[in-house]
Order: structure tokens, then sequence, then C-alpha cells
């Protein structure tokens, strides 16, 4: 049974990408702060990733699983969740990760420390290459004006970026 009033809730779909959303999950269980409750809503995947989920993941008690009937897809699976769970509880953090990443150990403290600090409603974190640790994926967006959005930093070096 999932833990009430985490201060962090944290929401990962999950379609077809069991492999993945493994590591996510182990990499949010292993960081450095534990006052979260995880949710992870599979998007009517193969049998076999529920099946996974179930065996991995089902007796720990900060994870609830959700399997939907049909694929929502990332945004409008969020919306249900939100509509149908989350709205009445009460959290200060909302953790939206792609089911295909990995988190640093000190990911979700660090968040939390600069939200506060800056007093901030909403931020990122810098995106790391999976692949090549030393190069950026991106330090967020920047929509210009046709509309088009680019990646800051992208392909460049990490520590360019803090």
């Amino acid at each position: 049974m999932i833990q009430n009033n985490a201060s962090v809730v944290v929401l990962i779909v999950n379609w077809n990408g069991i492999e993945d959303t493994i590591e996510c999950v182990n990499s949010i269980c292993d960081s450095n702060f534990k006052d979260f409750e995880l949710y992870i809503i599979d998007n009517n995947s193969q049998e076999s990733d529920s099946k996974t989920l179930k065996k991995q993941f089902g007796s720990n008690d900060k994870i609830c699983l959700r399997f939907y009937d049909k694929n929502y897809g990332f945004t409008k699976a969020h919306i249900k969740i939100f509509k149908e769970e989350l709205i009445t509880k009460k959290f200060e953090w909302l953790l939206l990760l792609n089911n295909d990443v990995t988190i640093d150990i000190n990911c979700i403290s660090n968040l939390i420390s600069h939200a506060n600090t800056n007093h901030l409603d909403i931020t990122s974190s810098k995106m790391i290459n999976y692949f090549k640790r030393s190069e950026m994926d991106n330090a967020g967006h920047r929509v210009i004006s046709t509309g088009e959005i680019i990646p800051i930093g992208s392909g460049q070096n990490v520590d360019e970026f803090d």
C-alpha cells in the first residue's frame, strides 16, 4: 500500500518499455531522497510488461501501479492519474519523468533545494546523454518566434551547464 502525503509524487508512464522503466524506478528508489510516492502508469503495454511490473514493484509500499486499458499517451495518462487520484492528495512537488531516464542519487534533493532557494514553482534538471555521459542532451528548451523548440546545450560538455 502506498504511503499517504509524501512531499514528492513521481509519475512515470510505461508503454512497452519495461527495461527502461525498471532502470528508471530503481534509480529513484536508490536516490538519497526518500519522502516520495511513485506512480507507475502502464499505458496498455504487452502483458509481459504488466506481469513484470507487478513482480518487480508490486510489494513496494512507495510504489503504486496503475494499468490502463488503452494507450492514453504521455500527457493524457498524466491528466487521467491526476484527476483520478492525485487531485485529493497532499504533496509539495510533482516530478514527471520519462521512463527512459535514470536520475542521479542527488537529483530530487537538488531540484527541491534549487526551487526552494529561488522561490520557484517549477524547475527542470539538465539532461545528460545516456550513452555519452560527458555530453548534454539539453539544459532546457528555447522557443523561437516561429514556434520551433530548440534544445539548449545539446551536444555540449556537461560541465558547461550547472
